[in-house]
């Protein structure tokens, strides 16, 4: 059994095709805001309890963060409540089909205030903590480029038609702060200055006259200089006097990182990525990259020698609905749907569609997405992944481009799919390269081995030599294998191999000396149909024993599966557990025992008793098995969400734990 493992993908920069200097924050002497320097988020602070979150982002007219949905009821109707995503499980417990992820605010297309009197718009960001302002806001006159901002937090203006990307040109607050010239000097010399300030009395007062024009004289105008509130003001005049709207037919991007710190110099524990317009949201989402062709998906387009356990990182414009771009990872779910992403793999000739989960980055980020297959992909393997125009933004417009980026992945971990007893010895190994091998008692079955041998014409042994390859009427149908993982025996008594050719099925890396080795329980005692298919169970016929009644829970030694190992497939027959065999079963018209009704008869198994290394070819069979007769798999093979008519549980299953205790 071979399972899949999962790795975290790296974090790309929301802003690649930005460049900004580097900024070294230095400590203020004297904090602002009349802090101390003494603990913080503790019993009686009040400001400042719990983790440091970002708790609101608004236009000033309406909320773009936290997202929010409508609340499902136990039945999984929608209630009169609307929800604030504040968590994964918010999201997951609510979105649907038919209930998505509500629309967010838009600003005006007129430069106003909320009440509707003329004024500059503006965008509010609320902390759960109040904020370090160096974190945000620069001192530096390079930076001014940025808005002043240091790129911890980023407003930005993206262009749908040319895809450039640059800071929205405006002015930065935090709790009434920004970085004014020293007018006492000759030279540019910024200094943190008190622009903006509330009276404590619902009065909110300009102090400085080059900050007049912020957005003041309306309710909750007090939010807007706390200490816990950052305010990004428009400002392409150089003046707030002159009222403006933020950039139109534009996306305004909002991305707030974990460089933002509180004033204890304590991280953001969540990044956020949202987004908005000004006006009557009409932009459709793209995925980033998608006029260039430098398309924001990770791995990158042309990328070699990709790690197989990898994930997908697809980056958007602007927020999507989760739900439209795949199933959310639950590892209860084996078989996730497929919704707005494709990805294919060539195994040989042949191309196959892999099952995926996709989950937004955060529950606050439903810009970047990570999908991760349902099961790792296999070295040297050419993956395409696809990004389809299902999938809609949430003012309800769908991404206008279908883009596709492919990678290739790099030789990763050898699979091994070997032969089971009692048609098997397992051998440990010691000295410098200590391991497990398998010896093949069997020699005609399909586990991973050397295709170079199964296309030499004067290779004459092992699978390729299977009485049964090409013959009709057997379900699953047997044909030679295309790759490694499908070449099968190089012969009775030889070494099985894994897919990088290696004899050393369990190498050093993984026990450092082998003391002992034995067989444990059957693996139908925990992965069955159940694994496979939501609505198929553990029932069924045991595995008789030949020339005896007797039943026994979990299949038996004496049956081994025939051929002895089926082939991987792909996709893998049990995706959620990772397990790629196919589960071919046996039966025999000698023993007496009936065909299962819901199986068709099959071929009649040719390769019987007989010498693996014999010329001549009827009499070619397995030096010693208990079970030759009939030959059926899966009859059809099982789907989701509901079994085909006249699905019929797997009679036999592949075969039995080995446990190998090693000492260091």
């Amino acid at each position: 059994m071979y399972r899949a493992s999962r790795t975290a993908p790296g974090r790309s920069s929301p802003l690649a095709s930005l460049s900004f200097l580097a900024l070294t924050l230095l400590p203020l002497a004297v904090l602002p805001f009349g802090l101390t320097s003494c603990g913080g988020g503790q019993a009686g602070d009040s400001n400042n309890r719990g983790p440091f979150r970002l708790t609101l982002a608004t236009t000033g007219v309406g909320q773009i963060y936290p997202y929010r949905i409508t609340a499902l009821d136990e039945d999984g109707d929608p209630t009169s409540e609307i929800l604030d995503i504040l968590e994964m499980d918010d999201l997951k417990k609510n979105s649907t089909a038919t209930n998505a992820v509500l629309p967010v605010a838009t600003w005006p297309s007129t430069p106003q205030l909320p009440g509707g009197n003329p004024g500059n718009q503006y965008l509010l960001l609320r902390f759960s903590h109040e904020l370090d302002p160096t974190s945000i806001l620069s001192d530096l006159p390079a930076n001014q480029g940025n808005s002043g901002l240091v790129g911890a937090l980023q407003v930005i203006e993206y262009d749908p038609a040319t895809e450039t990307q640059r800071y929205v040109v405006g002015r930065g607050f935090v709790g009434g702060y920004t970085y004014y010239d020293d007018l006492s000097t000759p030279n540019l010399d910024l200094v943190l200055t008190k622009a903006v300030e509330a009276d404590g009395d619902g009065n909110v007062r300009v102090v400085d006259p080059r900050a007049d024009g912020f957005p003041l004289g309306f309710s909750s105008d007090e939010d807007l200089v706390a200490p816990n509130s950052f305010v990004f003001v428009p400002d392409a005049t150089v003046g707030l006097t002159s009222f403006e709207t933020f950039p139109t037919s534009r996306v305004i991007r909002v991305i707030v990182t974990n460089a933002v710190r509180n004033f204890r110099k304590k991280s953001l524990v969540e990044e956020i990525c949202t987004a908005t317009v000004v006006g009557p949201d009409t932009i459709t989402p793209e995925v980033i990259g998608y006029t260039s062709g430098n398309l924001s998906i990770t791995p990158g387009n042309g990328a070699l020698g990709v790690d197989p356990t990898t994930v997908i990182e697809v980056n958007f414009s602007k927020p999507v609905q989760p739900y439209e771009v795949g199933q959310f990872f639950d590892p209860r779910d084996l078989t996730p749907a497929f919704r707005g992403m494709g990805i294919d793999v060539q195994i040989a000739s042949q191309t196959v569609k892999v099952s995926y989960y996709a989950d937004p980055r955060t529950a606050g980020d439903f810009c970047n997405y990570i999908v991760r297959p349902s099961y790792s992909f296999q070295g040297n393997q050419s993956v395409t992944v696809t990004v389809n125009t299902t999938i809609a933004g949430l003012a309800n417009r769908n991404v206008s481009q279908r883009v596709q980026t492919s990678f290739t992945t790099g030789e990763g971990p050898g699979l091994v799919n070997a032969p089971v007893a009692p048609e098997a010895i397992y051998i440990g190994r010691g000295g410098a390269s200590p391991g497990i091998s398998v010896l093949d008692l069997n020699g005609f079955g399909q586990g991973t081995g050397d295709y170079s041998k199964l296309i030499d014409a004067n290779y004459n042994l092992g699978f390729k030599r299977n009485p049964n390859l090409g013959q009709p009427g057997i379900v699953p149908p047997l044909g030679l294998g295309e790759t490694n993982l499908d070449a099968g025996s190089l012969g009775a008594l030889t070494l099985t191999l894994d897919s990088r050719l290696s004899t050393l099925l369990v190498d050093e890396k993984t026990v450092s000396r082998v003391a002992d080795i034995q067989l444990g329980q059957p693996l139908d005692k925990v992965f069955n149909n159940e694994n496979i298919n939501v609505h198929a169970g553990r029932q069924g016929p045991n595995t008789p024993l030949p020339g005896s009644t007797q039943k026994a829970w979990g299949t038996s030694i004496t049956a081994p599966p025939i051929p002895n190992p089926p082939k991987f497939a792909f996709p893998p027959p049990n995706p959620g557990q990772g397990i790629f065999g196919i589960e071919p079963t046996t039966s025999t018209a000698s023993t007496g025992v009936a065909i299962p009704p819901c199986v068709a008869a099959s071929a009649q198994n040719k390769l019987v008793i007989g010498n693996p290394f014999s010329t001549n070819q009827g009499a070619i069979g397995v030096i010693w098995t208990s079970f030759p007769g009939f030959y059926y798999g899966p009859n059809p093979s099982p789907g989701s969400p509901q079994p085909p008519v006249g699905y019929c549980p797997y009679y036999s299953r592949q075969h039995r734990t080995l446990h190998v205790c090693p000492r260091s």
